[in-house]
């Protein structure tokens, strides 16, 4: 039986998916946002940019790790940290999730692209040179999902299989 993280995680995935594109999903793209994170979360503790790139500069001295052990040194390090703060790592996390699936998802897709921009991200879907796609309300939730001009649900070029699903109903969302 899945554990609850585990469920957020393909929610996650999914939101990401639904949010930014499928070309987001690229191993690049993703461990560029967690690095950004993680250098917000030593801003917002305190630490100074020298301190961060002096990390930096230590880790790239040695060679590349194991990327599953050092996700696992990642998961670790943060339950010390939690720990440390004095609250459980997974109340953040569920909390930060809830708040970014209420957000509209086109304040997501402005800031990736200005990321893009400065060439620090891919671009999101809205780039109007990926052709055009717009967010419609979903006839099942009334939430707003992904469409295409067309009114077909984007990503249209994905299988059923790979489409989708609605938050509130479980179901492929529909214009």
């Amino acid at each position: 039986m899945a554990s609850s993280r585990d469920d957020r995680q393909r929610s996650v995935l999914r939101w990401v998916t639904e949010t930014f594109g499928e070309q987001t999903l690229v191993l690049q793209e993703r461990v560029m946002r967690f690095f950004e994170e993680s250098v917000e979360l030593a801003q917002a503790e305190g630490l100074t940019r020298e301190e961060v790139l002096a990390v930096v500069e230590h880790v790239f001295k040695k060679p590349p790790g194991d990327p599953q052990q050092e996700a696992g040194g990642v998961g670790v390090t943060l339950l010390a940290y939690c720990a440390v703060r004095g609250f459980s790592a997974d109340s953040p996390e569920e909390t930060e999730f809830k708040r970014v699936v209420r957000i509209d998802p086109v304040r997501f897709r402005e800031r990736q692209n200005v990321k893009a921009d400065a060439d620090i991200a891919v671009r999101a879907i809205n780039d109007p040179a990926r052709g055009p796609d717009v967010w419609g309300t979903c006839a099942h939730c009334g939430r707003s999902h992904p469409t295409v001009t067309d009114g077909t649900i984007f990503p249209h070029y994905l299988p059923p299989e790979k489409q989708p699903i609605c938050p509130g109903s479980g179901k492929p969302p529909a214009p």
